[in-house]
């Protein structure tokens, strides 16, 4: 698309101003990013560091509590039922976080487990009978087994244990030993799962707890409401923990406790990837980090279920902190679209800010641009109508007073100049177009007064006879001629000073002269005198001959000739090379008077059988080469002493053919060869 100058000049300064603004805003964008996150995560992982701590430290009292119980029974050595009461008593009452409490002995040789239940607020039980302990607590007493064998007490969990409460039970369990003794039995607590998070968040404490605590009868407290899910919406860097609550996850990565009921003892290990985010999660391989680690955040795709997903679309912070007494970890996410929303929301503001700065800008600059590129506009208008040949284009002046003015004022003056010119032009042109007509006609004119016929006689077996006439000009003042006067051959070449019309006139005459006079039968020597003397009073002052006339015996070969001031012949030897004829014999004809010529002479030779004469004018020898070298008189002898075995059609042709490489064609006077072969 061809865009205007006043398009050009906006986008040229809009153009960068964007891209500015682009740039600071990711810019400001990154960094505020950053501060955030760092700002968040520090927080959120010091609060979950905390929470840790707390649930720690509340865990740590169920173990205690346990352990105690464990010591006192291996310091009595047996117990009675008053003893395990008082154990009970005690335990519940200092702890109001364990939901049952589990005595089981060895009753001695010969006789069952003693073992007790006690659930808080339900009253004690007691069974004599190992049957009846193991009918009470169920099949699934692997966990029990475990804690009787260990070294030390330990977790066990999840569990459905209707015996020992409702709902999924994490049981601590603490051998009772006598020194290095196997265990005689264990002191379990149990804790409900569920009320986990009810050390940080006491209002989700789980109705069926509540119902237990509350003791049977009528006058028993109503059952709390149903736990309200809160609105990530309403959570607040200040919280204490993410805005879906938190999970605890145990060291085979269950959960131990969650918000959601129904993911409690969730196995996560082994769970595929979420293959919904740009970065596939693996649940095993991002928790498995956190055990025995301190605390810290880690940055996902995805929250591993602990947030919702139309909050995880932006990415999330998974903050962990251990607990120690027990080796699970705490685990909380906080999603990174609250904390980044109030960033996104403050950068749209200030895009929308910057954008109307640059639409402002780009109005501004419109509006100046209008009335700078309007003028432009007119004269691109009218530039375009003068190349297309409309000399009549102008731009009308708009009164201003800078620099446009100027340019609009100086091309209607060029507009105007060169419409003069081209009329001036054309006239010249059509002179020239007359001239060069008229030179085309002189030239042919001057072409028909010069044989054209080769051979010219073709009767005479006796020599054969070629002429080549090249004009550097459309005119040309060489010349060459050929004919019989009484039964005797005439050959003439001549060269008149200077080209172009002045010297193709004087070539007209010259030619016409010289066949009057040889026509009465005059002599060569007598021809030369007395075309010098017609010369000498037609022509002007600047302008003269230089001629070879020769008379040719056909039968004897015997040939008589006058050479006027004109470059010497060559002859061409049948065996090879080549030679020159003589030297002038008479001066220039036309540039001086006869009384001061002095003689005029002739000279004979005789062409032998099988040799060539070669006639030239001085554009021969004279040729320069690009780099100003001439052809010269060495380089012709040597030229034509290799072509002396060549027809006289082929002699002439080969040796323009020549010249003419020599001097790139760019010839820079006339050229004229005259060959004559004595058969």
């Amino acid at each position: 698309m061809r865009l205007t100058l006043r398009w050009r000049l906006i986008l040229l300064i809009c153009g960068p101003l964007i891209a500015v603004a682009c740039i600071l805003l990711a810019w400001d964008y990154q960094v505020q990013r950053r501060q955030a996150a760092a700002q968040v995560v520090e927080i959120v992982t010091d609060r979950a560091r905390t929470s840790a701590d707390l649930i720690d430290a509340r865990l740590s009292t169920v173990m205690q509590s346990a352990d105690a119980a464990a010591a006192a029974i291996s310091v009595r050595g047996t117990a009675g039922e008053n003893l395990l009461r008082m154990v009970f008593s005690n335990q519940v009452r200092a702890n109001p976080f364990i939901a049952s409490t589990l005595v089981v002995l060895d009753g001695g040789e010969g006789r069952g487990p003693v073992g007790l239940i006690q659930r808080r607020g339900s009253g004690g039980q007691r069974a004599s009978m190992s049957t009846d302990v193991m009918r009470l607590l169920g099949d699934d007493v692997a966990w029990l087994q475990a804690g009787q064998t260990s070294a030390r007490g330990s977790w066990h969990g999840p569990l459905r244990v209707p015996a020992m409460g409702a709902g999924a039970l994490y049981i601590y369990v603490a051998p009772v030993s006598e020194g290095d003794q196997p265990a005689r039995g264990v002191v379990a607590h149990a804790i409900r799962a569920e009320e986990i998070q009810s050390i940080l968040i006491p209002e989700l404490r789980d109705p069926i707890a509540g119902l237990e605590r509350s003791g049977p009868g009528p006058d028993r407290a109503e059952p709390p409401a149903p736990r309200a899910e809160p609105s990530p919406e309403d959570w607040s860097i200040s919280s204490a923990f993410g805005p879906s609550g938190f999970a605890v996850i145990d060291r085979e990565l269950r959960i131990v406790s969650s918000r959601s009921v129904s993911r409690i003892g969730t196995q996560l290990a082994g769970q595929p990837p979420n293959r919904t985010f740009r970065r596939p999660v693996d649940v095993a391989e991002v928790l498995g980090k956190f055990a025995g680690e301190p605390a810290g955040a880690t940055e996902v795709d995805s929250a591993i279920g602990l947030l919702p997903p139309s909050m995880e679309a932006w990415g999330s912070w998974l903050v962990h902190a251990p607990i120690e007494s027990t080796g699970w970890t705490f685990v909380t996410a906080v999603p990174q679209r609250l904390v980044m929303e109030p960033i996104v929301t403050s950068m749209r503001t200030r895009a929308f800010v910057l954008l109307g700065g640059i639409v402002l800008v780009a109005i501004v600059i419109a509006v100046f641009s209008l009335r700078i590129s309007r003028p432009i506009e007119k004269l691109a208008r009218a530039v375009e109508r003068v190349s297309r040949g409309d000399l009549s284009a102008t731009v009308l002046p708009d009164g201003r007073n800078d620099e446009l003015a100027r340019l609009t004022t100086g091309f209607n003056g060029m507009v105007s100049r060169l419409d003069e010119q081209m009329a001036a032009l054309k006239r010249e042109t059509a002179a020239r177009e007359s001239i060069e007509s008229e030179l085309r006609i002189a030239r042919k004119i001057q072409t028909d007064l010069l044989p054209r016929t080769f051979p010219p006689f073709p009767e005479r077996d006796a020599f054969a006879l070629h002429a080549v006439n090249i004009a550097a000009r459309t005119v040309a003042g060489d010349f060459f001629d050929f004919f019989y006067v009484d039964g005797r051959l005439f050959v003439v070449i001549a060269d008149v000073s200077g080209k172009g019309m002045p010297a193709a006139l004087l070539m007209a005459v010259t030619r016409t002269i010289v066949r009057n006079f040889a026509a009465v039968g005059l002599e060569p020597a007598e021809i030369a005198r007395r075309v010098n003397s017609a010369l000498l009073a037609d022509s002007a002052d600047s302008l003269f001959v230089t001629m070879i006339i020769a008379r040719y015996a056909e039968e004897a070969g015997e040939l008589v000739y006058v050479n006027a001031g004109h470059p010497p012949a060559l002859v061409l030897s049948k065996q090879g090379g080549s030679r020159l004829l003589g030297g002038p014999t008479a001066p220039l004809l036309g540039a001086m008077a006869e009384e001061q010529i002095g003689e005029i002479r002739q000279a004979t030779a005789v062409l032998q059988r099988g040799e060539t004469l070669l006639l030239y004018t001085d554009g021969l020898t004279e040729a320069t080469s690009p780099g100003r070298e001439l052809f010269g008189e060495a380089r012709l002898l040597a030229e034509t002493g290799a072509m002396a075995g060549e027809p006289v059609r082929g002699l002439c042709e080969r040796l323009i053919s020549r010249v003419d490489s020599f001097q790139a064609g760019l010839a820079a006077d006339d050229l004229t060869i005259v060959a004559l072969h004595r058969v």
